[in-house]
């Protein structure tokens, strides 16, 4: 371009003197005099160079020393004189997603026009549960592989009650990190009301830049604020500037913790549901400062079953009472270990903790009728021992085998689909014979049965009382003798 004139002679001269005056850029113009001179300074420069994008940024704050030709927001932008152009995107962000594009300068020759590529770009979140007894499956795209998420991370899981659970944030960052001076970033995660939170120093932050992982806990204000009744707990992870932190546009940021699940949680349908959403800098023009918007909510499910045991007569099939039990897990966290039990008001039993020792563990029983319930169970295998059988029945040799399996669906897209479709199937077996579910509740029943007891004979019947009574009279008659032959031989 030749000839290089302010489009504004008047302007143009207060828009050098700014220019110069400037702390940022103004001496790399120290030396100009013309608008030529401006535009030779930097026609040496690459697109993305700092000082054009320094200059673009001066440039939008002298709007008073510029000619406007549009200054609303249109597909197309009419424009009738060759020159240097500075764009600016004004659109109107909502806070829910979106964000601005950097302002652009360009040399438009009007009769061709010029095509703008938009150069905005967001970050994203996810959030993952670790499933603890059944094999995760994962999706074909790149942000759901077991590489991206972690090793049995995904979007739902089941766990017993009093558990601690494992969860992860995952975010990215937009690939125009670097057309921000400063870049807020904050996690906004709420759980389930049925969880109890970590203390935030139990929280960990961590940035992975190719194979590079930094722990980054230090440079993060983490706050906790816990459960109210209508609430679950909330973490906020805050970044006032994820740049000073060390993160690039390729970062992968995470944040994981665990969380107990409550003995309140909802047993099946519809589960505890845990989500979060990232507030992020959506305004490069403004150096990152104060305008943010938000990503989508992104959500998992943990769910907890139930399991009830109805005792009958073997034979008979008429209600038993008085039975009591012990249970062990067979796989899973708690492998090999005994469930201790809180009893509520109702007879039935909660899940409050595993113990190693058989002797520590909670002995329930059916006291109030012949079913009972133990309330907070993982999808997995428990051995069911029976410690004291009903009056006038015999104990089981050996521990009845209860599994109880839940099939759950992994990769939610959550616009559309809901607790339901996570918990696809609920089964229960003893001993491998098949008991009944309800899988809207999360309830697995069983039977089980007990034989009467029996008595054997006593050898010989009435013989042995006679044999003993007449043994005592042997007894009583050799004593007598005793005494006769005694007193004969002292009256001799």
């Amino acid at each position: 371009m030749t000839n290089v004139q302010w489009a504004d002679t008047a302007k143009g001269a207060d828009f050098l003197t700014a220019l110069k005056a400037d702390d940022t850029i103004g001496s790399s113009f120290t030396d100009c005099e013309t608008a030529a001179a401006v535009a030779a300074v930097l026609g040496k420069e690459t697109a993305d160079s700092t000082l054009l994008q320094n200059f673009a940024t001066f440039a939008a704050s002298q709007k008073s020393n510029l000619k406007v030709v549009n200054a609303e927001a249109a597909e197309r932008i009419s424009v009738t004189a060759d020159g240097y152009y500075l764009f600016e995107d004004v659109s109107t962000l909502t806070s829910t997603t979106g964000a601005k594009t950097r302002y652009l300068i360009a040399q438009v020759d009007a009769e061709k026009g010029l095509d703008i590529a938009v150069k905005s770009s967001l970050p994203s979140v996810e959030k993952k549960i670790k499933e603890n007894t059944k094999n995760v499956a994962y999706g074909s795209e790149t942000n759901e592989t077991e590489a991206y998420v972690g090793t049995g991370y995904n979007d739902v899981a089941d766990y017993n009650i009093g558990d601690a659970v494992p969860f992860k944030l995952i975010g990215t960052l937009p690939s125009t990190l670097d057309d921000y001076k400063t870049y807020k970033y904050t996690f906004h995660d709420t759980l389930g009301k049925e969880f109890t939170a970590p203390a935030k120093e139990k929280i960990k932050v961590s940035c992975k830049t190719g194979d590079t992982v930094t722990d980054i806990t230090n440079k993060a204000t983490i706050t906790v604020t816990a459960a109210s009744e209508t609430e679950g707990a909330k973490i906020n992870v805050e970044f006032a500037d994820i740049k000073a932190a060390g993160a690039t546009k390729d970062s992968i940021i995470t944040v994981e913790y665990n969380a107990v699940l409550s003995s309140g949680a909802v047993i099946g349908l519809n589960g505890q549901t845990n989500e979060v959403y990232l507030e992020y800098s959506n305004n490069p023009n403004a150096g990152g400062e104060g305008e943010t918007g938000n990503t989508p909510v992104d959500k998992v499910i943990a769910f907890t079953y139930e399991l009830d045991v109805n005792k009958i007569d073997a034979n008979t099939q008429v209600a038993l009472k008085g039975a009591k039990f012990k249970l062990q897990a067979a796989d899973g966290d708690h492998v090999d270990k005994w469930a201790k039990l809180t009893k509520n008001s109702e007879g039935n039993y909660t899940i409050s903790e595993w113990v190693a020792d058989e002797a520590d563990a909670t002995e329930f029983e059916n006291a109030n009728g012949n079913t009972f319930a133990v309330i907070g169970l993982d999808s997995g295998t428990y051995n069911l021992k029976e410690t004291v059988a009903p009056s006038g029945y015999k104990t089981p040799d050996k521990a009845f085998k209860v599994e109880l399996t839940a099939t759950t669906a992994n990769n939610q897209d959550w616009d559309t689909f809901t607790a339901s479709d996570a918990l696809t199937a609920l089964t229960v077996k003893l001993d491998n014979v098949a008991g009944t579910v309800d899988e809207n509740k999360g309830i697995g029943t069983v039977t089980v049965g007990n034989s009467s007891g029996s008595t054997l004979p006593s050898t010989g019947g009435i013989g042995t009382t006679i044999f003993y009574v007449a043994g005592g009279v042997l007894v009583v008659g050799a004593g007598v003798l005793l005494i006769t032959k005694k007193r004969a031989k002292d009256a001799q």
